[in-house]
């Protein structure tokens, strides 16, 4: 891990530690995409998340379903990324051909 900055291998530790995966620079509309299709298979709003329309620039948002949490962040207007755990994300990451990593960019 050479070449990282201080911030990018705590964000790995931290990742690693949680066991939990990241996609970054994901297109806004594959993003929006995503969502409307895990709300579509029952996941569920984050409860502080409820009145985000994904229609627009968020912030955050929060999918639940059981105990797995997808977090969705957008970047700027044009890119954004998921965090999630494992077993989660990779599903997602091979069904929607992205990749997952635990090293941030």
């Amino acid at each position: 891990m050479s070449g990282y900055s201080l911030a990018q291998r705590w964000q790995h530790f931290r990742l690693r530690m949680a066991k939990k995966q990241v996609i970054q620079a994901v297109p806004m509309a594959l993003l929006r995409q995503i969502i409307s299709d895990y709300l579509e298979q029952g996941w569920e709003r984050d409860r502080m998340h409820i009145d985000v329309d994904i229609h627009q620039l968020f912030d955050c948002l929060s999918l639940r379903k059981g105990m797995s949490q997808l977090d969705f962040r957008c970047k700027d207007e044009h890119s954004g990324e998921i965090c999630g755990p494992d077993n989660a994300l990779l599903g997602l990451a091979k069904n929607y051909d992205l990749k997952a990593t635990r090293t941030p960019r």
